[in-house]
């Protein structure tokens, strides 16, 4: 987005019309999604809810 940012204002100065569209946001949500997954992934492999039962053998 800062990328995008800088480009638009690069246009704009040049006399060409520029705006933020729908795939920025889209690659926004994206972004944070797998932030999100990501984190959720970590967090469970990390630090699990339950402890594992040991089964004896015979």
């Amino acid at each position: 987005m800062s990328l995008w940012g800088i480009v638009r204002n690069r246009l704009r100065s040049g006399g060409f019309s520029a705006e933020y569209g729908n795939a920025n946001w889209l690659v926004l949500g994206a972004l944070v999604a797998l932030l999100s997954g990501f984190c959720t992934a970590a967090f469970g492999s990390c630090f699990p809810m339950r402890r594992r039962t040991t089964v004896e053998r015979v």
